[in-house]
């Protein structure tokens, strides 16, 4: 793992924590495309749930689809076409 060096007065307007700095960055990457949704919950140290959390405060779209969707889109385009 590499190591990041941020200026302490920088990292602390980004978030009260480490943490809270690190899903700032994290949700950013993944808002400008630079990050896909997994890597950017990746970088923050969380998982998926709240990194979709992180993001809806930041009004921030996530296009992530679960398999569970999936399954239930794939039922109601069965039952379209029977």
């Amino acid at each position: 793992m590499s190591v990041l060096h941020i200026p302490e007065d920088l990292l602390r307007r980004l978030g009260p924590s480490d943490r809270d700095a690190l899903t700032e960055i994290a949700t950013r990457l993944y808002e400008t495309g630079c990050l896909r949704f997994d890597e950017a919950a990746r970088l923050a140290g969380v998982d998926l749930d709240t990194m979709a959390e992180a993001c809806a405060v930041r009004k921030i779209p996530v296009y992530w689809y679960k398999s569970e969707d999936l399954e239930s889109d794939l039922d109601t385009l069965n039952k379209m076409t029977s």
